[in-house]
């Protein structure tokens, strides 16, 4: 499925923090999927969602409405990660997001790497 578009491959490490020490877990396979609402990333191994974004469209502009993340895996970044592959897939498409959602808003205008994928009021000062 690698090349299909709208779904994406890769590896993301979990670590676990224990009283002594920090080890790391096999790498969990992560396939995202935003060819409908709600995209989502999901581990490939369990098809468990790990994180999703509900949105819509109207024209090329692309409402982030909801973020959200699977309590299970909080805390290690599949939050970023899911606003990673979702601006990519905007992008591909030559659209722009306007963020609804308060967490993916602070998250997006706080980062200069979304610049191009922003609405023009929507973008880091």
């Amino acid at each position: 499925m690698a090349g299909e578009p709208g779904r994406f491959f890769h590896q993301s490490p979990r670590r676990r923090w224990g009283a002594w020490e920090v080890y790391e877990e096999d790498a969990m396979n992560l396939r995202f999927s935003g060819e409908q609402s709600p995209a989502t990333l999901t581990d490939t191994d369990t098809d468990v969602v790990v994180s999703r974004i509900d949105f819509r469209t109207d024209g090329d502009t692309f409402f982030l409405d909801y973020l959200w993340t699977n309590p299970e895996f909080r805390g290690q970044g599949h939050a970023r990660e899911m606003v990673d592959h979702f601006s990519a897939f905007v992008q591909t498409r030559g659209g722009r997001i306007t963020p609804i959602c308060g967490v993916a808003r602070a998250m997006m205008q706080g980062d200069a790497r979304y610049t191009d994928v922003l609405h023009v009021g929507l973008r880091p000062r």
